[in-house]
């Protein structure tokens, strides 16, 4: 694999010190454009003047090859510079949809992309009988007029188009057929997704009488921390279907009594010299699914045609109240394989490709704890850990694998989940210390989880996490706590970043890397709706990141690298371990 020369044109990296002007920069974009045009315009006539020199050849031979190789040049230098004017409008015209993609406005961001993209997938839209009829119609109304007008004047305006049900099947279908055709190739699939993600959760949660607050959902008062995002709904809107789907999941699967944990753990046998376990032994532990379920709410849409409704209270009726459960019992032992020295994932990219080999399955779920030692100037040895999470692996709710859909639902809306729980059983059975550096590093679930567990107080009192690396991951409802410093890496062209439906919030010292992915070489680009989402691409891209090509532009990248190498304290004498933990959904004892 590799990436094209042009990709370095198609990374923005955004952070708390953000602040662009975006009216400008699409402006630039624009002229640019115009200015390459006019440089071939300029090449052509240069061509045309060099033919007709030729004509007198004749005449004056001598001169005439002269003009025609002075020509030929002029015409060859205004050619190179339309090619290079053309890049640096597609590198202009790129940040600036990622930029407008993030201030959440629809109509702004459908007027650029088709002024910047012209005829690229001209069936989407955010006009009127779309998710985004309140915003038109909220647009419609004089400038000082609109931050007045009521929601409630909105709603009785766009009821007849059915923004909820006629705009979201329509969307839904778009999207889908897209990537199953392959269409969506111009570089802003995310940002669509997520701009119609942002709608819809804003129509599912302003209609709901009451939310389900379960913990870590954002309050009203943390919207504004999300960088550039005007609303943060869809944590409400997933803790709205999670409710539903769980109550699905019961009915299919049965009640959920826990999570098994099964792994090697430090042996009981202590070294006398330095205090720690001596080898390891097998363990199986069940962390009770012992989180109450949300409250009954009722979501009313004008014009839903009541399907929001029925899912609302539907979901609710059969998902909500579960009998409290005891905290957690021991198993019948079994375990993965035995612990097994690594090599050091030293580089960020090396650490993804961890993912890559951790095993699939239906029935339970896999992750990895790494253990690094590192030898000590006066002798001793400091220990710090990585946490190795892997995507979904069912697309079920409740079934036996705890990483499906329901996982991906409630780690979206902020609340704890079977597979959060797993990964914090095994964290403290590994026996890692409160003062011994962690990194969480994850890819599409993956992600949500290690997000979710760096932003959690509760997380930050019990581990030291110092970094956190993200890989295609809808993470916008998650921000560090404490000195840990996230780097999420998201492709334009993967619709599964975008589910969260707003940007990063990128606290002090974390970022965001937008990637244009259709520029890394993909042996699964056969796969349309897969290879954007596909690990690989983003392994290249974080490969890429690494090698410093990107100069200023990707100098935070750069900071965050070498903040994480110090923290995890990695030196050529760093020896790993890896411990791998499997996980699996039982019923009640």
């Amino acid at each position: 694999m590799g990436v094209d020369p042009r990709f370095v044109d198609h990374v923005v990296v955004t952070s708390s010190t953000t602040r662009i002007d975006t009216d400008r920069l699409v402006c630039a974009a624009v002229q640019m454009r115009g200015a390459a045009e006019g440089a071939r315009a300029v090449g052509l006539r240069l061509h045309g003047a060099g033919s007709a020199a030729l004509e007198g050849s004749a005449m004056a031979p001598l001169e005439t090859a002269w003009a025609h190789g002075a020509l030929t040049g002029a015409e060859t230098a205004a050619v190179e510079l339309a090619g290079e004017l053309d890049g640096l409008a597609d590198a202009l015209g790129f940040a600036a949809l990622v930029y407008l993609a993030a201030e959440g406005g629809a109509a702004s961001f459908e007027k650029a992309w088709r002024l910047l993209r012209p005829g690229s997938a001209a069936g989407w839209d955010a006009g009127w009988g779309t998710l985004h009829t309140r915003e038109r119609i909220r647009d419609a109304f004089p400038s000082p007029l609109r931050p007045y007008v009521p929601e409630g004047l909105l709603d009785v305006l766009a009821a007849p188009f059915l923004p909820a049900t006629v705009g979201g099947v329509r969307a839904g279908l778009w999207h889908l057929d897209s990537f199953r055709e392959g269409r969506m190739s111009d570089g802003a699939d995310m940002m669509r997704v997520q701009l119609d993600i942002e709608a819809l959760s804003a129509l599912v949660a302003d209609h709901t009488m009451e939310i389900p607050a379960g913990r870590g959902v954002l309050a009203d008062g943390d919207a504004a921390a999300w960088w550039g995002a005007r609303n943060a709904k869809t944590a409400q809107a997933a803790s709205i279907a999670a409710g539903w789907m769980s109550g699905i999941g019961r009915w299919r699967h049965g009640a959920t009594g826990g999570v098994r944990v099964s792994m090697a753990v430090p042996a009981d046998t202590l070294d006398p010299r330095t205090g720690r376990p001596v080898g390891y032994r097998r363990s199986s532990t069940v962390r009770a699914s012992d989180q109450p379920m949300p409250k009954a709410a009722l979501t009313l849409m004008p014009g839903s045609l009541g399907v929001f409704s029925a899912v609302s209270v539907g979901g609710s009726h059969a998902a909500w109240a579960r009998a409290p459960m005891r905290p957690s019992y021991d198993a019948p032992a079994g375990a993965p394989r035995s612990p097994t020295a690594v090599g050091t994932p030293a580089a960020p990219s090396e650490l993804l490709e961890r993912i890559s080999g951790l095993g699939t399955s239906q029935e339970h779920g896999q992750f990895e704890i790494l253990e690094h030692r590192t030898p000590d100037p006066d002798g001793g040895v400091r220990r710090s850990w990585s946490v190795v999470i892997r995507g979904t692996q069912g697309g079920g709710f409740g079934q036996s694998n705890p990483q499906d859909m329901l996982t991906n639902l409630q780690g979206v809306a902020g609340e704890s989940s079977d597979q959060q729980r797993a990964i914090l059983e095994a964290m403290g059975r590994a026996g890692i210390s409160p003062d011994e550096p962690v990194e969480l590093t994850g890819h599409s679930q993956g992600a949500i989880m290690a997000a979710q567990l760096a932003a959690d107080p509760l997380v930050a009192s019990r581990f030291d996490v110092v970094s956190v690396l993200t890989a295609g991951g809808p993470t916008a409802g998650s921000a560090p706590t404490g000195d840990a410093r996230l780097l999420a890496l998201e492709n334009t062209r993967d619709a599964v970043p975008a589910l969260d439906g707003a940007a990063n919030r990128d606290p002090a010292g974390s970022a965001t890397v937008y990637f244009d992915g259709g520029l890394v070489d993909n042996p699964r680009a056969d796969l349309t709706a897969i290879g954007p989402h596909d690990l690989g691409v983003y392994s290249e891209a974080m490969s890429w990141l690494e090698s410093g090509r990107g100069g200023d532009a990707t100098a935070e990248v750069a900071d965050w690298i070498t903040a994480r190498r110090q923290a995890m304290g990695f030196t050529e004498e760093t020896r790993t371990t890896s411990i791998l933990v499997e996980t699996r959904r039982v019923g009640r004892p």
